[in-house]
C-alpha cells in the first residue's frame, strides 16, 4: 500500500478520500431520503460530521507518506497561516454576495439594494458569523484537501488555471452522492425525475465546480496558499447560495444567478492574473516531496 502510494499520491489520494467520503453517504441514500431500500429516515448530518474528521485525516495521512518526515507539519502551516493583507479577509467574507448583488441589481434593478439595506444590521450575525463556523467546522478541512494536496500538487505541474479545471470535475463529482438525497433525483413521486440527471451532472462539474475552483485556487495563490481564507471563501459561496440567506438578503433572485455571477467573476480574474491566479513564476515548483508548496508572503494586490 505505502509503495503504491509513493508512486501514485493523486490516484491514492483520491480513492481514500471518495471511498471514505462516498460511504458517509450510504446510510442515507439507503434510507427513505434516499432510495428507499431502508424503510427509515436516516439523518445525513451526523455521518457529514464523520466525512468533515475524514478530511481533516487522509490529507495529512497521505501527505506524511507520500512526501516523508516534516511534510504533514508543512501542510497543517497552511492550514495556521492567516497573516495576510486584510483586504482578502474581505474579498473571502463578502466577495461571493457582491458578485451576487451586481448581477441581481442587473437583473432585478434597485430591489436587491433596497432588500440588503432593510436587513443590514443583521449581517454580522446572520451572515458572518454562520460563514466562519461553515468554515471553521468543514470548509478548513475541504480545502486542505483540494488545495493544499490536490491543487497544489497538480498547478506545479500544469499552471494554476489548467489545474483549476482539472480538479473541477474531481472536486464536484464528490457531491454526486447529494442529488439522490432530500427531495433530490429519484424514481419516487417527491423526488426530481432521474432522467434529469445528466443536466446536473453537467451543472455539478462544469457551472458549479469550475469557476469556484478557479476562484478558490486565486485565493489560495494570492494569499500565500492560506487554507484560512480559502475556506473562508469556500464557505461565503456555499452560504451566499444557501436558501437562508437569499430569502433574507436577496429574496426574488434565483440561487442560479450566485453561478452565473461567479462564472463572470472568475473571468475577470483570470484575465486580470494572465491565466496565472495570482502565483508568480518564482512561486511555482516542482512536485517532488522536497518541494511541497510553503505558506508564502501574502500578495499585497487583488
Amino acid at each position: 500500500m505505502r509503495s503504491f502510494m509513493t508512486r501514485h499520491p493523486m490516484a491514492a489520494f483520491l480513492a481514500l478520500f471518495y471511498g471514505l467520503g462516498w460511504a458517509c453517504f450510504v446510510p442515507s441514500l439507503l434510507g427513505r431520503q434516499g432510495f428507499g431500500i431502508i424503510p427509515a429516515d436516516i439523518p445525513l448530518d451526523p455521518f457529514r460530521l464523520l466525512s468533515i474528521a475524514f478530511f481533516a485525516i487522509v490529507p495529512f495521512v497521505v501527505t506524511r507518506i507520500v512526501d516523508g518526515p516534516g511534510s504533514a507539519s508543512r501542510l497543517f502551516r497552511q492550514v495556521r497561516h492567516v497573516r495576510v493583507g486584510p483586504q482578502w479577509y474581505v474579498i473571502a467574507l463578502f466577495g461571493p454576495p457582491a458578485a451576487l448583488l451586481v448581477a441581481s441589481i442587473l437583473v432585478k434593478g434597485t430591489a436587491p439594494i433596497e432588500a440588503l439595506a432593510s436587513n443590514f444590521t443583521s449581517i454580522p450575525t446572520a451572515f458572518v458569523l454562520g460563514v466562519v463556523l461553515l468554515a471553521l467546522l468543514g470548509n478548513l478541512w475541504e480545502e486542505t484537501s483540494w488545495s493544499g494536496y490536490v491543487t497544489a500538487r497538480l498547478q506545479a505541474r500544469y499552471g494554476p488555471l489548467r489545474a483549476s479545471l482539472i480538479v473541477a470535475p474531481l472536486f464536484g463529482l464528490y457531491h454526486l452522492p447529494l442529488f439522490f438525497i432530500v427531495g433530490g433525483l429519484g424514481d419516487s413521486p417527491d423526488h426530481l425525475p432521474i432522467a434529469q440527471l445528466p443536466l446536473y451532472l453537467g451543472f455539478l462539474l462544469i457551472v458549479f465546480s469550475g469557476p469556484m475552483r478557479i476562484l478558490l485556487t486565486w485565493v489560495y495563490n494570492s494569499t500565500g496558499r492560506s487554507l484560512a481564507v480559502v475556506a473562508l471563501f469556500h464557505a461565503s459561496i456555499n452560504a451566499t447560495g444557501g436558501a437562508a440567506i437569499l430569502a433574507t438578503f436577496f429574496a426574488g433572485v434565483d440561487g442560479v444567478l450566485v453561478y452565473a455571477a461567479l462564472a463572470v467573476l472568475a473571468l475577470v480574474v483570470i484575465v486580470a492574473t494572465r491565466g496565472r491566479l495570482g502565483l508568480s513564476r518564482t512561486d511555482v515548483v516542482e512536485a517532488r516531496p522536497s518541494s511541497l508548496p510553503q505558506p508564502a508572503p501574502s500578495s499585497s494586490t487583488a
